[in-house]
């Protein structure tokens, strides 16, 4: 991606540093993963109307967390980028990310570059001195890797764990079998935990065409019920959520500092794998020798080879042939259609 400053560490005073790190080549600015993947969802939100989890403070006493508390069902950030809720007594429910980004460094190193900022324009209005602050500025290509396991999407289970006294007063300890009894019985759970603002009305119409199958097992602990299910989403909803979430990183955006990034991809690989690894990662190359940057495809082309991988069937390559010294057959968005499922 070409972009600019991207991501502030914690101020000094009234400096404000980048995020920077040190590497064989240099310091390089870079983003964190964490700072993706928020600016991934809210675009993805915007775009496609996706539902952000319902958050709330979850484990015991002073020792609380902040975490997502949604089931996967109706929220899309919780299946695709993962959560970990903590309860009474160190137990919890984990789900893993299946969307893995590595961090954003920039290809070029940090050079020093500075900004001194003003309120000068209001401060006159009224006489005062203006107050100033300094922040570090980068432009540069930005390099990172995603990963989307594929065949975790949509699928998963969902644990709730209920003190005794509230799950019998659900009276909800017998087997039931069809997907829209399970689903009723998910959705009072979740709002017995406080988990769930969508009305039993909104939830059901929902999950019912989002849901393939759903399994609920229930078993007894010290004082405390653990409700688990099983649950499988439609294939149609499974695809939906994974081109949207292509398309999100295709048009993706990110605020910072009153300035809007584009962070739409100039340049991109995609593969199709079984490995579970950003394949490419330490592969693609960024070398700087004329007045435009140029892309070593032909390391590209060799690693793939060795992979037994074959272009145009496997693994794409796309990017603006203005932006480098290249001649790009494809663009970025074939190489995200490419990967469409």
């Amino acid at each position: 991606i070409d972009a600019g400053s991207l991501n502030y560490d914690e101020g000094l005073s009234v400096i404000s540093p980048l995020k920077k790190l040190n590497t064989g080549k240099g310091v390089r600015a870079y983003m964190s993963p964490q700072a993706f993947k928020y600016s991934l969802y809210i675009t993805c939100q915007e775009l496609f109307n996706w539902r952000l989890s319902e958050v709330k403070p979850t484990g015991h006493g002073e020792k609380k967390t902040t975490q997502r508390v949604s089931s996967f069902i109706e929220s899309e950030e919780v299946d695709l980028f993962g959560t970990m809720v903590t309860f009474r007594g160190g137990q919890g429910y984990k789900r893993e990310a299946v969307v893995r980004v590595t961090p954003t460094i920039s290809t070029c190193n940090y050079l020093g570059d500075k900004e001194l900022l003003t309120n000068m324009g209001l401060s006159y209005r009224i006489g005062e001195d203006p107050n100033m602050a300094t922040i570090e500025n980068d432009r540069n290509l930005y390099k990172y890797s995603i990963t989307i396991d594929y065949d975790k999407v949509g699928k998963g289970e969902y644990k709730i764990y209920l003190e005794e006294e509230k799950a019998k007063q659900l009276k909800n300890e017998e087997v039931i079998g069809t997907k829209e009894v399970i689903l009723a019985d998910l959705y009072k759970t979740m709002q017995v935990k406080g988990f769930i603002s969508l009305s039993e009305k909104e939830f059901l119409d929902m999950a019912t065409t989002r849901v393939q199958e759903i399994k609920r097992t229930v078993e007894k602990g010290n004082k405390v019920y653990v409700y688990t299910y099983e649950i499988t989403l439609t294939e149609e909803e499974i695809k939906r959520r994974t081109n949207e979430l292509l398309d999100g990183i295709y048009y993706l955006y990110r605020d910072i500092r009153g300035r809007r990034e584009n962070l739409s991809p100039v340049f991109c690989v995609g593969v199709k794998t079984n490995k579970r690894i950003p394949l490419f990662a330490n592969v693609v190359e960024v070398i700087y020798k004329e007045d435009k940057p140029t892309i070593n495809t032909k390391q590209i082309e060799k690693f793939a080879e060795k992979e037994g991988l074959k272009i145009d069937k496997d693994y794409k390559i796309g990017g603006y042939s203005d932006r480098f010294t290249n001649n790009f057959q494809y663009m970025p968005k074939d190489v995200i259609e490419f990967l469409k499922v």
